[in-house]
């Protein structure tokens, strides 16, 4: 004898959380059919399907559609001590097709203020070099030297021990590095001209006469040391008012 029992519909709870995160979705259960058949073999036929309970119902979410801005991280402060300013990106983005969106239409966010995209801040000075001015060249040519003071100072520009000896600028730089012989050279040259050797008045017209015909070869003029000097023993006229000196200095 079979069983007077009538299979039935069963439905669990409809979902807590509304398919969309904004404005109209759906809501979902699940719907089952059974009976008391001992064979267990029942299935959705067996039930009468137009009884059969819904499984979805509108829905709508309490949080509205509109855009909403998104923030991203500060960055560095532009001083390099002391204070300055960061900024940081804001844009609006809007929920559309299961993800959130930037948009370029502010006026989707407008139902909140825009954050700040800027703002101050402050980096710590720490301790610096400080330099005084270098000083005058301790020579004139050769190899001179400039000197200068070097500290290290806190932000509070006191004393301190804590810069880097790597950044330490430098106390001396060498300067005047011309040779000094060739600015001697230079100052004897300029004193030959100025001096303009002239022939000696203790010679005569004669006794030049009787010495190149002896041909005794002497100095004629007091300062045929200059006109060496001055590299004039190239010229004939000097060569032979200074014969003595130019022959032996060749």
């Amino acid at each position: 004898m079979g069983s007077c029992a009538t299979d039935t519909w069963f439905i669990s709870k409809w979902g807590e959380r509304c398919s969309e995160e904004c404005g109209d979705g759906v809501q979902r259960r699940r719907v089952h059919c059974s009976g008391d058949a001992l064979d267990n073999q029942v299935t959705e036929t067996s039930c009468n399907p137009e009884q059969r309970p819904a499984t979805t119902r509108a829905c709508t979410s309490d949080r509205g559609c509109g855009g909403k801005w998104f923030t991203g991280p500060w960055g560095e402060c532009d001083s390099e001590c002391g204070p300055g300013r960061r900024a940081r990106s804001v844009v609006c983005v809007v929920w559309a097709r299961g993800q959130w969106r930037i948009t370029t239409d502010v006026t989707q966010c407008k139902a909140d203020p825009r954050p700040d995209t800027t703002q101050g801040c402050t980096r710590p000075c720490g301790s610096e070099w400080y330099t005084s001015e270098w000083s005058q060249c301790s020579a004139s040519c050769g190899s001179g030297v400039q000197r200068r003071e070097v500290k290290c100072l806190s932000e509070r520009q006191e004393p301190a021990l804590d810069c880097t000896s790597a950044a330490k600028p430098d106390t001396r730089q060498p300067c005047n590095t011309q040779s000094c012989h060739q600015e001697q050279a230079d100052e004897s040259n300029t004193s030959a001209s100025d001096e303009a050797p002239q022939a000696s008045a203790d010679s005569s017209p004669g006794e030049d006469s009787e010495r190149k015909s002896s041909g005794v070869c002497i100095d004629r003029m007091k300062n045929c040391h200059l006109v060496y000097k001055a590299r004039l023993c190239r010229l004939k006229y000097y060569n032979k008012l200074c014969c003595e000196t130019c022959t032996k200095n060749q």
